[in-house]
C-alpha cells in the first residue's frame, strides 16, 4: 500500500509541475493580450481544475 500512495504522490507534484508551468504560461500569453482575455482563461483553468 505505501508504495502505491508513494508512486501517486511522485505522480501528483509531478502533475503539480506540469499545471503550474501551464499556468504560468496562461498568465504570459494573457499579459502580452488584453485583461480581459486573462480573466477569461483564468476562469476557465480554475474551472478545469476544480
Amino acid at each position: 500500500m505505501s508504495i502505491l500512495t508513494q508512486g501517486l504522490q511522485k505522480g501528483y507534484k509531478i502533475n503539480e509541475k506540469i499545471f503550474i508551468a501551464g499556468f504560468q504560461y496562461y498568465i504570459s500569453r494573457a499579459n502580452a493580450r488584453n485583461m480581459c482575455f486573462y480573466a477569461e482563461s483564468l476562469s476557465i483553468s480554475i474551472a478545469v481544475s476544480l
